[in-house]
Formats: structure tokens, C-alpha cells, sequence
């Protein structure tokens, strides 16, 4: 059974159903690039085709699943479907038997919610997972187990649940998958991840997390790419697909509750509220009580439910701003207080900021209710109204901030109330003159409505000329054209189209000096050094000697890791079998299979023939050379030297770890003492014939035509 997920360069793109449920998988991507998002996706493909998992929703947002998909059960906490609607809970977590309620799950591959949001989650999913384990090893069915948000629970430390380490190595027997999720994969146990064999891995940006998961990539550039991808595009591989592919999930069938709240501005109401006078007396226990308590009230700020249908989409929204429009009038998300001076913030004009997916509300914008009076960093201790007003000056003027540099803005004034450290009592004139404040605040800020602030749009930035040590060319423009012309296609017999010229421009290709040094000898072993000097672009070996000379070096073997480089330079030309690349390799077979995989997909070695009743392929490498053996040799470069004027400088490509990589299989003694980059210059010549345009390069030393 294949699951159609999404969407991959055009195409409807499917995952094995059987290795998703049963396999290890870990979905991973920064906070906005998708992963809730994709984890839905998953579960409703699932629950269409009556597949059972277990989820553990660590901020109550899956719940919506019951929107479409009647048989899922969700177990929460007590009250936590009081803001859901029409959705009802169907068991209270801490009075439900869970081994019962698994036993009918796993037995009837029915989807369960296990909902933590509100609870200790820890202990919680401990039990949980222990149950399952049990339940799985008895019944022997496919069931999945999700977790979301992994480093909550299998956190690279000892308070990781050990049976969720079980699950990822032993569930496999008793039909029980894991899919892990994380953010960070940086700090959730190697334990864990080393056991997914298929991965759906989104954006990340964080240096120690594209680490992490370098373990899954064959080589640094094809990690680096994490960081450019867009939110909702994901990397697949492992079992899950026959190849690695770049795919988009589709859209949901349910509402998406993971959204960021989206912040709106409003004019603060001219209508006027009398503010209530304080008891002198705390006799009475309600008005002993403490503001925090004050603060629970439905009067202070609770957020209105998401009663707007959201519109269908074909695959994952680009922002949350997609999701919303067309609906933002109907059930903006706003900051509200209650009766007639509530103040919501609402961009009044012009596209809203751009805002990015989040697994969750975060901070005092959950949806599970307002910000109580008195918590740490309120700034107003007015009446309600008063209250409101402050909450929407503070966020103009919050948001303000965020302009620096752009155009002059309106913002609401600032209204900064004194926050008392406990409950005083009000004389009649004080409370008359906290309205009088409050008024005037309304009626001025009715009289100009505050403007959106516009993304800040500071001055462009410039480029700075960066001093880089060049050969210097003895060639002008006009002495290349000469040159370049004599290498023109030209009319023969009268027959035939010539050649023209169109444009000249001097490039600085990057060329580097790596020194190494080295344990060798054969019969007195010590340290020798070598110099190599290479293309920063593609690693070829190259030599000055009266022009510029390209010869193969390693430049096939860059940006491959230690595994892949070792196995492509000992494959012998007649080609060897998985089996035979185990054996001379000592390289476990799991290595061997991803080795094999990468140097597939990268047209390095192919399949040439196969062997025995079972089919099974020989590998032939498709290298053009070996790695060649270190040897003493001085790289001297006698032209004359200096700072780059004028021209285009090309970026070098090739990492001193890339390269490091490659010599450490040459010698397991080298090291890498010195990478100098220096610039060369080269005329790059555009000559047309009809409508073909063709490019040579002109040497800006020796006027030679230069192949790379």
C-alpha cells in the first residue's frame, strides 16, 4: 500500500505505507518550516486508510483530526475540549484505564490523540509507552506510535524514557513503528535517531542541528541545502522511497491549529466606561482575593474561538497569512478585554507582515486564556478598559521598535499604569482621575487611527571591495579580443558561417594552495610536505607553466564522506558486489547499502551485470582516475602579485574539509598545514555563430586558450 502525500516536481508524490507504520522515522525541521503540518498530512492519510497510530500532542492541536475522522479516540485532560466546539474529548487522561483503552486501539487499528498539553507530561507518556510495548508485544499488529516534539522526552541526557529507546530497537518484531519529531535534533538522543532509517527532513538553520543530522546526507553541500529550503518542502529518504526526493506535502482535510496568532491593530474606543470603585474593607473573600486569581476571570482577555472555516489548499501554505485570508474579517485573532474598551490590535491598510507556521502559540497567546492581572511584566493595574488600552499601546509601541530605519509611523500613545505589588484600596478622586487619563487616551487616539507599520526597508546594502591577493594579468582587454579572434571558427571555401565576437570580461577563477604534511618513507619513516595547487571551484589539479594547465586530481571525491571515498577508490574496474564491498571494506552493511545508494544517485559507480539465482548486482566504478599516492612536491608561483582592480571575482567552491576528507584515505597520517586561495585571471570571451553562442577562456598571463 502506497500513502499519496504531496507533491514532488510536479508529480503526486507516495510513501510505502507498510515501512511508515512499521519502520523508524524521523520528521525534522525548524520551528515555521511545516513539520506539524506534515505530521497531519500523515495522520489523515492514515486515518482515510484505517491505519492505527497513537500520537502524543504535546500542545492539544491535533484534536481537530475528529473534524473528518469519527473513529480517531482523544484522550486529554478534564475541560480541555471547553473551547473546541462541537468536538468533544472522549477520555479524561487521568481517570481512563490506558492499557485498555491500547489493547482496543492496537486490535482495531483505531487512532488515539493522547493529549499531555495540560498535565505532566513525563510521567504520563512513560506509562503510556510501557502499556503500548506491553500491548504490541502480545497482539504482534502494525500500529505507530508518534511523538511529537521528541526532545521533551528522549532529551541526549539520562532522563530520556528508556522505553522509547526500547521501541526504536525492538518495536520493529511486534509491529510497532516510531516517528519521531523534533525541532532540535541536536539535543534528542543518538540512541533514538541513529535507529531511523527514513527521514523527512524540512529547514533548519542552527549549526549544531544541521549536524546532527549530517549523518544522514552523503556529503556537507547537500546538508547546507536544509537551510535554503522553503516552509512545507522536505527531503525523503530511506526505505520510505526509492530514492532521496524533494517533495511539498499536499494540503490538510482538517483545520490547522498550529497557527501563529496573527497580530491586528484597532483604534482604542471612544465610548466611555465608568470605572469601578474599590472597597476600603477586605472583609469579605471576594475581595480578599489576590490579583492573579482576579486575573482567571473571562473578563480579562480570553481569545475568541476560530469559528471561520479555513479554505482548502493544494499543498503547504507558504505563511499563515495564506491560511487566514479571506477569513481575517469574519474571526480575527486579536488581544481583547471586554465591553466597550477593549482595544484588538488590526493592521489597518496594506498586505499583512508575512508570518511563518509554528507548531504552537507560544507564550500568553496559547488560546487557553488571557493574561492574568498582576502576572511578572503587566504594566497596567487600571479597570478593564484601562487595562485593554495599555496591553494595545504597549504592542503599537512594541511593534514600532520593529521599524527603525523605515517611515515615520502613528502609533496609539503609550498608556503605563503602576503595578502594585498587592491590592490597595482607591479613593473616589483617584478612580475619577484614572478615567479622565483613560478618556483622553480614547479621544486621542480616535482622532487619527494608527497606520500599519510598514516592513522596515533600510538603505541598500553595499558591497564591499575586499582586497584579495591576485596574479596580476599582463594581457588588456584588447590584446584578449586579438588573441581570442585567431581562435574563431571561420568561412571555408566560401561555405559555412564565421564566427563573431561579442564580449570580453576579465574573471579571477580562485585557485588554492594546500599544503599537507605526512608520516612516509619506506625505508626511514618521518615527516614529509607536500604542495598541491587545485581549482577552488572544482578541485583539479592545475600548473602555471607557461599558462594555465588542468590535469584530474580528486575532483571527483569531493564532497563525498570517508565511507564513500574509501569504497569508489578501492573498487576494482571488473566491478564488485555489495557482499564483496563488505568483506574488503569492513564496513557494516548498513554503511554499505547508503554508500552504494549515494554513489548510485551520483552517477559514480553503475550496475553492470548480475550474479546468482537472487539477481544480485555487480557495481562498476565510473571514476576516470584513482586517488593518487602523496609524494614530496613544491608548488612556486614566480608572477608578479597584487590586489584585484576591476573584473569579476568567481567563488571559491571547495571546503579545506572537503578536502581533508579526501587526503585522509590517501594517508591516514596527513594533515592539512596550509589552504591559501589565489586568484588568477582569465578572459572569459563570448563568440557567436548565428544563433549559437559558444564561450572561450583566454589565459591573462599567456594569451593561451585555457580548457578546463
Amino acid at each position: 500500500m502506497e500513502l499519496k502525500i504531496g507533491k514532488a516536481a510536479g508529480r503526486d508524490f507516495y510513501v510505502d505505507a507498510q515501512e511508515l507504520v512499521t519502520g523508524r522515522t524521523c520528521i525534522i525541521a525548524q520551528s515555521g518550516a511545516g513539520k506539524s503540518w506534515s505530521i497531519a498530512v500523515l495522520c489523515e492519510k492514515m486515518c482515510r486508510n484505517n491505519i492505527g497510530f497513537c500520537l502524543i500532542d504535546t500542545e492539544g492541536e491535533y484534536y481537530s483530526l475528529k473534524e473528518k475522522f469519527d473513529n480517531i479516540w482523544w484522550i486529554g485532560a478534564e475541560g480541555g475540549d471547553s473551547r473546541t466546539g462541537s468536538i468533544t474529548m472522549d477520555f479524561d487522561i487521568e481517570k481512563v484505564n490506558i492499557r485498555h483503552i491500547l489493547q482496543r486501539a492496537v486490535a482495531e487499528s483505531r487512532p488515539v490523540i493522547y493529549d499531555v498539553s495540560e498535565i505532566d507530561m513525563i510521567p504520563r507518556v512513560s506509562k503510556m509507552t510501557h502499556e503500548l510495548y506491553e500491548v504490541a508485544t502480545d497482539q504482534r499488529k502494525p500500529y505507530l506510535l508518534i511523538v511529537e516534539e521528541a526532545d521533551k522526552f528522549i532529551p541526549q541526557s539520562k532522563d530520556s524514557i528508556k522505553k522509547i529507546e526500547e521501541i526504536s530497537r525492538r518495536g520493529r518484531k511486534r509491529g510497532l513503528g516510531l516517528m519521531v519529531a523534533t525541532q532540535r535534533p541536536a539535543i534528542v538522543t543518538k540512541n533514538v535517531l541513529s535507529q531511523c532509517n527514513n527521514q523527512i527532513i524540512g529547514k533548519l538553520s542552527i549549526d549544531n542541528d544541521l549536524k546532527a543530522v549530517g549523518l544522514f546526507f552523503s556529503s556537507k553541500q547537500e546538508v547546507e541545502e536544509l537551510t535554503t529550503l522553503n516552509p512545507g518542502d522536505f527531503y525523503v529518504m530511506g526505505n520510505l522511497v526509492r530514492e532521496k526526493t524533494k517533495m511539498r506535502f499536499g494540503r490538510r482535510e482538517t483545520q490547522h491549529r498550529g497557527l501563529t496568532p496573527l497580530l491586528e491593530y484597532r483604534e482604542i474606543s471612544t465610548e466611555e466606561d465608568p470605572l469601578p470603585e474599590e472597597e476600603e474593607d477586605f472583609d469579605s473573600a471576594s475581595d480578599s482575593q489576590d490579583y492573579d486569581d482576579y486575573g482567571d476571570s473571562d473578563e480579562y482577555g480570553d481569545y475568541p474561538e476560530e469559528d471561520a472555516e479555513e479554505p482548502e489548499f493544494d499543498s503547504f501554505p507558504d505563511s499563515d497569512a495564506e491560511i487566514l485570508e479571506g477569513s481575517r474579517d469574519e474571526a480575527p485573532i486579536e488581544f481583547s478585554g471586554s465591553g466597550s474598551g477593549d482595544a484588538g490590535i488590526d493592521f489597518i491598510d496594506g498586505d499583512s507582515e508575512e508570518i511563518t507556521f509554528d507548531d504552537g502559540f507560544s507564550g500568553s497567546s496559547s488560546g487557553r486564556g488571557g493574561k492574568k492581572r498582576g502576572d511578572s511584566g503587566s504594566d497596567s493595574d487600571l479597570s478593564p478598559a484601562a487595562g485593554s488600552a495599555g496591553l494595545a499601546a504597549g504592542s503599537a509601541s512594541a511593534v514600532s521598535s520593529d521599524s527603525a530605519g523605515s517611515d515615520s509611523v502613528e502609533v496609539l500613545p503609550d498608556v503605563v499604569g503602576k503595578s502594585p505589588a498587592k491590592r490597595k484600596t482607591t479613593k473616589p478622586a483617584k478612580a475619577s482621575a484614572k478615567k479622565d487619563k483613560v478618556a483622553a487616551v480614547s479621544d486621542d487616539a480616535g482622532k487619527k487611527p494608527a497606520k500599519r507599520v510598514p516592513v522596515g526597508r533600510g538603505k541598500p546594502l553595499v558591497a564591499e571591495r575586499v582586497n584579495k591577493e591576485a596574479i596580476l594579468p599582463v594581457l588588456d582587454r584588447e590584446e584578449a579580443l586579438s588573441h581570442a579572434t585567431g581562435r574563431l571558427k571561420k568561412r571555408k571555401f566560401g561555405f559555412g558561417t564565421e564566427e563573431r565576437l561579442l564580449s570580453a570580461d576579465l574573471v579571477y577563477i580562485p585557485l588554492v594552495k594546500v599544503t599537507v604534511k605526512y608520516i612516509g618513507g619506506i625505508l626511514r619513516k618521518g615527516t614529509k610536505r607536500t604542495c598541491y595547487l587545485i581549482d577552488g571551484r572544482n578541485a583539479k589539479a592545475v600548473e602555471i607553466d607557461a599558462g594555465l594547465k588542468y590535469r584530474s586530481f580528486i575532483e571527483e571525491y569531493i564532497g563525498l564522506d570517508e565511507a564513500c571515498v574509501e569504497i569508489l577508490d578501492t573498487m576494482p574496474i571488473r566491478g564488485e558486489t555489495a557482499a564483496e564491498i563488505e568483506a574488503g571494506t569492513k564496513h557494516p552493511k548498513k554503511i554499505v547499502d547508503k554508500v552504494i545508494s549515494t554513489l548510485t544517485d551520483k552517477k559514480l559507480i553503475t550496475e553492470s551485470d548480475t550474479l546468482g539465482e537472487s539477481d544480485k548486482p555487480v557495481y562498476v566504478p565510473l571514476v576516470e582516475t584513482h586517488l593518487p599516492a602523496l609524494k614530496p612536491h613544491e608548488v612556486r608561483i614566480d608572477l608578479k602579485m597584487g590586489e584585484i582592480d576591476g573584473g569579476y571575482v568567481e567563488k571559491r567552491l571547495v571546503e579545506e574539509s572537503d578536502v581533508r576528507t579526501v587526503f585522509k584515505i590517501i594517508e591516514a597520517t596527513s594533515e592539512i598545514v596550509g589552504f591559501e586561495t589565489i586568484y588568477y585571471p582569465v578572459y572569459k570571451v563570448t563568440a557567436a555563430c548565428g544563433h549559437d553562442e559558444r564561450i572561450l577562456y583566454i589565459d591573462g598571463v599567456s594569451g593561451k586558450e585555457v580548457v578546463f
